[in-house]
């Protein structure tokens, strides 16, 4: 899982006062003289009726008049074919763009379509959601995402071209709500069930995955400016949806699956010094109390503090109890559980995405509600209409 707190506040280019968008110049000039020709048209039948209205009745008033509305009757018709030309390129033109402007952004696929090309935007800063189509790309079950800048990266899957991987600009969305993906290089491995975490808006970390039946090892760096992958030291255990962080200048792989196991270790690795091999953290604590996981995320709350929340347990149940992991300079990885509980658990199994504004983090799981943790108070709540106003 990544979660990012962004700084960057793009906004939307002023457009020049010529640069009509595509067809919009030409409706609006045939619009222009439809409506002066239904203007003209209109005088001339005011003018017959108000002759008729005034005594001149006879057969060349009423000629006239009969010839008038005809006229305008021709000229309505006209008319409306040319508004109806110009009113997508209009509101095309005048839509709010809610895929630009601020881009703390968490997303999620929707529904239960695995393969959906749909995908789910929701700003805290705006409280805006907004369901888009990706063009231009195969989807497929079991891939990654992950939100670095302006684009969402949709990386690997659990078919033979599952090394592929797209990214999508989400400042880029229109009124017609389609997003257009671009392919960039493949993974050196393809696999699906990838842990992601991004640093520095500069490289994404693909730690493990699921190669069909079979739990991999492989964990490979993007460099995002250069497009090309670089393959990194394996993990000591096969793990796919890990939860993924990063804290200290040292990556954390916690939890996930292997074949049918929900894992109850965690692994890191010096992200500095990456040709040191991975590590296997030593847990103390409320040992008893600290549960393997898989689908849940990990999010880091203080210098030295990372909160494990979410997913399911060994018995496939939903899990809200939350755990707060804490790094002592010795390595040592010491596990609480914590008391505050997740809001309505049962919409919270695996982590999409997530985003932190202020000293709030904002959540989207499976399910299509939005989950936030105050920091400060130390609680859950829940948004379960994105379009509800939360303070």
């Amino acid at each position: 899982m990544n979660v990012r707190k962004e700084e960057v506040r793009p906004t939307e280019p002023a457009r020049a006062p010529n640069d009509f968008p595509s067809g919009l110049k030409s409706a609006l000039t045939e619009f222009k003289t439809s409506a002066h020709s239904l203007q003209t048209a209109l005088e001339v039948a005011l003018r017959a009726a108000d002759a008729m209205l005034e005594g001149q009745v006879g057969s060349g008033t009423a000629k006239a008049l009969s010839s008038s509305l005809d006229e305008l009757r021709k000229q309505c018709e006209v008319c409306e074919d040319k508004i109806k030309k110009c009113a997508g390129p209009v509101a095309a033109s005048a839509a709010p763009k809610k895929g630009l402007g601020r881009c703390e952004y968490t997303h999620w696929t929707s529904g239960k379509e695995a393969t959906s090309k749909l995908v789910c935007l929701y700003s805290p800063t705006t409280n805006a959601e907004v369901e888009c189509e990706i063009e231009g790309m195969h989807m497929q079950k079991c891939t990654s995402t992950i939100i670095v800048a302006h684009n969402l990266y949709i990386i690997g899957g659990n078919e033979p071209t599952s090394a592929r991987v797209y990214t999508v600009r989400i400042d880029q969305l229109d009124a017609s709500f389609r997003l257009q993906a671009v392919k960039k290089s493949h993974m050196r491995a393809g696999r699906g069930g990838i842990g992601l975490q991004q640093h520095a808006g500069k490289r994404i970390y693909a730690i493990g995955g699921r190669r069909g039946p079979q739990t991999i090892k492989c964990c490979e760096r993007y460099e995002i400016a250069d497009d090309c992958w670089t393959a990194l030291p394996q993990l000591g255990e096969g793990r796919h949806f890990p939860a993924v962080c990063e804290l200290g200048g040292m990556i954390y792989a916690i939890g996930g699956h292997r074949g049918p196991v929900i894992l109850h270790s965690i692994e890191r690795m010096n992200m500095i010094y990456e040709e040191e091999r991975w590590s296997k953290v030593d847990i103390q604590g409320d040992g008893a109390e600290w549960e393997a996981m898989c689908g849940c995320g990990a999010e880091r709350t203080g210098n030295c503090e990372v909160m494990i929340f979410g997913g399911k347990d060994s018995t496939r149940k939903n899990r809200e109890e939350c755990y707060s992991m804490t790094v002592e300079k010795t390595g040592l990885a010491v596990i609480r559980r914590s008391v505050t509980h997740i809001a309505e658990a049962d919409s919270f199994r695996r982590i999409y995405s997530g985003v932190v504004i202020g000293a709030k983090l904002y959540v989207t799981s499976d399910q299509v509600n939005v989950h936030i943790y105050d920091m400060k108070k130390r609680s859950w709540n829940v948004i379960t209409n994105p379009w509800q106003v939360f303070d």
